[in-house]
């Protein structure tokens, strides 16, 4: 498996770290949409095979977000939280910040939600594979 798998749309571009077996790093700018959370889905399908999955999304540069987008990542991340030790996303946008903070609502305050880039980081380098 590659280190880094980067997918590019016209309106977005996700890059993921893979860290360990058990733990990935999503990169997310510009928009989101269908086919880049299709991408998100499948790298979050292998991490959650795991049992222990550990997932960090850094969308500091994601300004947007299509409802189709969110409603299909919520519904995914509901189907399969139980995979997951810890999801912590990153946001700098309003817009995003309120999807996210809605979307965490729906799963009972499962997301580690912050728009501190030094708690992001630091909390990357705490959970990363050994």
């Amino acid at each position: 498996m590659p280190d880094e798998l980067v997918t590019e749309h016209s309106t977005g571009r996700l890059s993921v770290r893979h860290l360990g077996p058990h733990s990935s790093h999503f990169i997310l700018s510009g928009h989101l949409e269908m086919s880049l959370t299709m991408a998100i889905i499948a790298e979050g399908e292998r991490l959650s095979a795991t049992g222990r999955a550990i997932a960090f999304h850094d969308w500091s540069g994601l300004k947007t977000y299509s409802s189709e987008a969110r409603r299909l990542s919520t519904d995914w991340a509901r189907a399969h939280r139980h995979n997951f030790a810890l999801l912590s996303i990153l946001v700098s946008s309003s817009i995003v910040a309120m999807g996210v903070n809605v979307a965490n609502l729906a799963l009972g305050g499962f997301i580690r939600a912050t728009s501190d880039p030094e708690a992001f980081a630091k909390a990357l380098r705490e959970h990363r594979d050994p």
